[in-house]
């Protein structure tokens, strides 16, 4: 059972360029998607501790990578 307390348009879309950084947006707002990838590419080049410069797409049971 998934718990969401809060909407985004379309599916949930989730970038975590590294450790202290979680950021989300949903698979049908263009300019988040736009922003979010932005963010996750400066911070996993920029900043410490790394996770990845991905996006990734919750499919209902779990994340997958957004391309």
């Amino acid at each position: 059972m998934a718990l969401i307390n809060f909407k985004v348009k379309g599916d949930i879309v989730i970038a975590i360029p590294n450790r202290d950084m979680l950021i989300i947006t949903g698979s049908e707002e263009k300019q988040g998607l736009k922003t979010i990838k932005d963010i996750a590419d400066d911070s996993f080049a920029n900043g410490n501790h790394q996770v990845s410069p991905y996006l990734f797409k919750w499919d209902g049971q779990k994340f997958e990578q957004w391309k």
